[in-house]
């Protein structure tokens, strides 16, 4: 037998054994991608029927790009990712590096630091409800014994103060996440270069510098791209702690879009919004794929 008609049945049956997984892909992401994109070419209004309902081309997008709603809401949106996501990511390093240097109850340890990721969002959300509430709740109980009265009264009255608070509950709930990646990226580290730089004479700074970080790289990548693209979808938390207010000084793409869809009915918008949406999340992966890549790169292996 010909080593070509070889080759050419394993790669059918590579194919054929690859097909379903393919297909199961193909159902779940890409064709929701595709109807997405196809319907953000349409006008569908449900709720004024005797308008146009079809095609309009990029009208939505048009419309879209001259609302200052959504240039409002796309502001809203970078800026909390940017804030949350950095702070998840230096809390997260700092709490991998104390449990992966420690290794006390290291089960345990992981498993309490899990606890606030796997709550549910709207869970966190109301239980920051209660802790943020002038009547009975802690952190207000806290400010009256700093002597500031009025300042615990209206923390989702203003919009400084409202989005400290959401920027607070996502980083309590999601800053395990990325611990638990890093911590994993650390326990990969072998042990036998910590060795040799301890010998060499290497201060804690310089191991960290150009040992641990850029092996560590790989892993704060992946939690940055998974962080990122959950941080700039983010609705939950806005929904359920001030939703979108006070005014609109809350509102994001995510919440934006729920309005347009379930309130106003407008499939064809919103679903010109999601496109945007998801393009703002692949922007932000492509940037720290660059970015990071090249740092990648650039570091000499051990």
């Amino acid at each position: 037998m010909k080593p070509g008609v070889l080759l050419s049945r394993e790669a059918r049956l590579g194919y054929l054994l690859l097909a379903p997984a393919l297909l199961v892909i193909a159902l779940v992401a890409l064709y929701p991608l595709g109807y997405t994109l196809w319907l953000s070419f349409q006008q569908k209004i449900i709720k004024l029927p005797w308008l146009h309902q079809g095609w309009v081309g990029l009208a939505n997008y048009r419309e879209l790009l001259a609302a200052d709603r959504f240039w409002q809401a796309l502001a809203h949106t970078v800026m909390f990712t940017v804030v949350s996501v950095s702070l998840e990511l230096a809390l997260g390093l700092l709490a991998a590096l104390a449990i992966h240097r420690t290794r006390i109850l290291t089960g345990l340890t992981r498993a309490a630091v899990l606890l606030p990721w796997a709550i549910p969002t709207v869970v966190a959300a109301v239980m920051w409800l209660f802790l943020i509430n002038p009547a009975f709740g802690l952190i207000p109980m806290g400010l009256r014994l700093l002597g500031l009265p009025e300042a615990w009264q209206v923390l989702l009255a203003h919009p400084a103060s409202a989005w400290a608070v959401i920027i607070a509950t996502d980083v309590w709930k999601n800053t395990p996440f990325i611990t638990l990646m890093l911590l994993a990226g650390l326990q990969v580290i072998p042990e036998d270069l910590y060795e040799a730089a301890g010998m060499d004479g290497a201060s804690r700074w310089q191991v960290f510098r150009h040992i641990t970080l850029p092996l560590l790289t790989p892993a704060i990548l992946v939690a940055l791209i998974f962080r990122t693209a959950q941080a700039f979808m983010v609705f939950g938390h806005i929904y359920t702690l001030t939703g979108g207010g006070p005014g609109t000084a809350t509102e994001t793409l995510a919440f934006l879009n729920y309005q347009a869809i379930l309130n106003d009915m407008r499939f064809g918008y919103g679903a010109a919004l999601s496109v945007v949406i998801f393009l703002g999340s692949l922007a932000f992966a492509l940037f720290y794929l660059y970015t990071m890549g090249l740092q990648i790169k650039e570091e000499p292996r051990p």
